[in-house]
């Protein structure tokens, strides 16, 4: 869980207010719904996004957050608003990129179920350069897998993710 400081307010910069929702601004990342397979045929859902906070937010179907996650990426932008002098709101890019997920779907239904791997790998857009890919699996143990680097630059395109197939007689779904 991620505590935020109350924020000063513009009108009167001695009046310090409580932000009823801590959560930065959402811009370019498009949330992202994943399903997951339970006992007995229920599933669950958890809604992913990137927020100009530094952090990958995870929502359940109810939009109360699960988790949030803050990749190493995003650590020289979060230290910037952690330093500002300003009582102003400024706005600095962070984890703002599209995402993609990965889904190794098995039984071919569109839910994550045991087994079943899932990832998620998302940009900065201009917040920083490369992309971070995270294993969502488990919908409340994220696990870090990598960082993607893409030679310096930024990372505004949304991930594509595809096989290449060796096999000289082909490759079937499953295999990954």
């Amino acid at each position: 869980v991620v505590i935020g400081e109350p924020a000063v307010s513009r009108s009167n910069k001695k009046e310090i207010f409580i932000r009823p929702l801590l959560l930065g601004a959402i811009v370019h990342s498009r949330p992202v719904a994943v399903y997951y397979g339970g006992s007995g045929g229920q599933t669950s859902t958890r809604v992913f996004a990137g927020a100009n906070d530094g952090m990958l937010h995870a929502f359940d179907g109810d939009g109360n957050e699960k988790w949030a996650y803050i990749p190493s990426n995003a650590l020289p932008s979060i230290g910037d608003l952690a330093t500002s002098t300003t009582p102003l709101i400024v706005f600095n890019a962070t984890v703002d990129g599209p995402i993609t997920l990965l889904h190794i779907d098995q039984s071919h239904d569109g839910i994550i179920n045991g087994g079943e791997d899932a990832y998620l790998i998302f940009g900065y857009r201009r917040g920083a350069t490369g992309y971070t890919v995270i294993d969502v699996s488990n919908p409340d143990t994220p696990k870090f897998v990598q960082n993607i680097n893409v030679d310096g630059g930024y990372s505004f395109g949304k991930a594509v993710v595809f096989r290449k197939c060796n096999k000289p007689e082909g490759c079937s779904y499953a295999d990954h």
